[in-house]
Order: C-alpha cells, then sequence, then structure tokens
C-alpha cells in the first residue's frame, strides 16, 4: 500500500495545510477499508483448513 499513498499525496505537495489534511484523511480511511476487508476472506480460509482447537483438519483428496 505504500506505493499507492506516495502516489496519491505528491497531488498534495505544495497544496494548503487543510488539502494535505484532507488527501491524508482519504487515504487512511481507504486503506483501513482494504484492512477490513481481507479480514473476511482470510477468516474463510483459516476456518476451512484448522478445527476451533487450532488443529489442522485432514482433507480427504
Amino acid at each position: 500500500m505504500i506505493v499507492p499513498s506516495v502516489i496519491s499525496m505528491l497531488f498534495a505537495i505544495g497544496k494548503d495545510e487543510g488539502t494535505v489534511g484532507s488527501f491524508g484523511g482519504i487515504l487512511c480511511f481507504v486503506q483501513l477499508v482494504f484492512l477490513i476487508a481481507s479480514i473476511f476472506p482470510t477468516e474463510v480460509a483459516l476456518r476451512k483448513n484448522f478445527d476451533k482447537h487450532g488443529n489442522r483438519k485432514k482433507h480427504d483428496f
């Protein structure tokens, strides 16, 4: 996320303090959305592969 963050903040160079703050706030919000959205597929994958005690489930292949 650092590359898109730096690129988007380059648009705020030379702007007033309020504009830089707005860019930063929007950027933080977008990063937060991606962070929270990544939790759901991770939890699904963990539930698929581990039981409630943390032991790996046996798969029939």
